[in-house]
């Protein structure tokens, strides 16, 4: 199992990243208005805060946690800059992020551990999608709009897991 002693700060930085940003597209991706915005929003902190209090057999995931949870003990805000007026870019810009993400962790922990992590940032993503429920009334709504699914699915594919 690896440690944030096995990744310099930079590596590090980018598997935080990963994690706190993943959901962005998901979020920017459906046309949706502020409430439904701020639900996932809310959905994605909800997640990562499960996360720090709840722990995980990840040895990796325990120190990104760990090293969030002291950020937080120390008043420091969890955030990232982006921008949204260009969704595009932005899922770009994320779909980058995974793909650095991707290739530190194949090339520096065991499949095992690469997966489980991969896995575990898509779960936020998954949670954030299905926070709100999309659609028009008489249509019906779904859990996940097709958009949503489609932008996990390119992530899923960056980080190796379809």
């Amino acid at each position: 199992m690896t440690t944030r002693a096995d990744y310099s700060p930079e590596e590090w930085n980018v598997l935080g990243m990963a994690a706190l940003m993943i959901a962005m597209p998901v979020i920017t991706v459906a046309e949706i208005d502020t409430v439904q915005i701020t639900q996932e929003v809310a959905a994605m902190v909800q997640k990562i805060g499960e996360s720090i209090e709840g722990g995980s057999d990840n040895e990796l995931i325990n120190d990104l946690m760990m090293q969030m949870r002291e950020r937080l003990d120390s008043g420091e805000r969890l955030s990232v800059k982006v921008d949204i007026s260009d969704p595009v870019a932005l899922k770009m810009d994320v779909l980058d992020i995974l793909t650095q993400a991707a290739t530190l962790l194949d090339n520096k922990t065991s499949a095992e551990e690469a997966t489980g992590f991969k896995q575990w940032i898509m779960s936020i993503a998954q949670q954030v999608a299905e926070a709100v429920r999309e659609g028009e009334m008489l249509e019906g709504t779904v859990n996940i709009s097709p958009d949503e699914a489609a932008v996990m699915a390119e992530m899923r594919d960056v980080l190796k897991l379809s």
